[in-house]
């Protein structure tokens, strides 16, 4: 299994890998390749490197990349050892935003121009792209709803709104303070807390010491944070990328528009105006949406897409 880029770096792709890597049937084995820094340069430099390293590492049935740049090399290894090789898409932002440019152009060229044996997209939504793969599955992501239930905490003292996620324009971060900044100035006693970085029972605790959770990307995959929250039985507010659409409802959050802030702010409020009662109902209808996804499920899907692989 390929990933460009691995510890410090928390993403989704990153917490997926771990996931299955823990949940995978006992009869399938994985050795993992990955980056030693996130650096981009660095991250470049293995896209090389990486492949005498498989090469001497011994035989293989197939390769496991995911994406972006681990394609590269993934692909150049299927044809050197004719192995199949399975490509797993976690996110077309580039693509979602009509992005132009050289980064636009790799994005494109990885997740649609280059042949693999089969993808997994974790959304049904990259399906619209032309694309010269036609074996094609989706697989979504998972969350472990036992570890949550099995941690308790406190709740913070003042009503705390979470942000759990990376600093990144994408994320819709400066959004998001500009317009909790115009809800505090009706509520002066609510917080934003943001978070980059936890994992593990601390990232738990976090969770479940908030009220509430707001996830404003511009443009998302499957936002593993979403089934976090929702898995820690908060009430949500989510912007409607293609990725939260899919699996997210006014049932189960307060839904915005994508980079409007004037909403954002709005919804902030309508959850603050909301009794108890309510905000729980919310919180309640999204850990039963939560339950859906496991990552046994995902991990049990991937198995058996394996074995259609190896008697491609």
């Amino acid at each position: 299994m390929l990933i460009d880029a691995w510890d410090p770096f928390v993403g989704g792709a990153q917490v997926h890998v771990k996931a299955l890597l823990k949940h995978f049937p006992h009869h399938i084995k994985v050795r993992l390749f990955h980056a030693p820094h996130p650096n981009i340069f660095i991250r470049a430099l293995w896209c090389i490197y990486v492949i005498p390293q498989v090469l001497l590492s011994g035989k293989f049935a197939f390769i496991h990349a995911h994406a972006f740049a681990a394609g590269i090399p993934a692909k150049i290894l299927s044809l050197l050892l004719g192995l199949p090789v399975v490509y797993t898409i976690h996110g077309s932002h580039l693509m979602d935003m009509k992005t132009s440019g050289p980064k636009a152009w790799l994005e494109k060229l990885l997740l649609t121009q280059i042949r693999y044996t089969h993808q997994i997209s974790v959304t049904r939504s990259f399906l619209k792209y032309p694309n010269i793969n036609k074996n094609i599955s989706v697989i979504n992501n998972g969350v472990d709803i036992k570890a949550f239930d099995q941690i308790k905490t406190k709740k913070s003292k003042d009503f705390t709104l979470l942000y759990v996620g990376r600093d990144h324009p994408t994320k819709g971060l400066n959004i998001l303070r500009s317009a909790f900044a115009l809800a505090k100035q009706r509520y002066p006693d609510i917080n934003l807390q943001v978070v980059t970085g936890l994992t593990g029972k601390k990232l738990i605790k976090t969770y479940k010491r908030a009220h509430a959770f707001v996830l404003p990307s511009l443009v998302e995959g499957q936002p593993l944070v979403l089934l976090e929250a929702w898995a820690a039985k908060l009430p949500v507010i989510a912007t409607t990328t293609a990725g939260v659409a899919e699996i997210a409802n006014p049932k189960t959050a307060i839904l915005v528009a994508p980079g409007n802030q004037s909403q954002l702010t709005q919804s902030i409020i309508k959850l603050l105006r909301l009794s108890p009662q309510q905000r729980q109902a919310l919180a309640d209808a999204g850990y039963r949406q939560a339950r859906r996804f496991t990552w046994d499920k995902t991990a049990a899907q991937i198995a058996s897409l394996y074995e259609q692989v190896i008697n491609y």
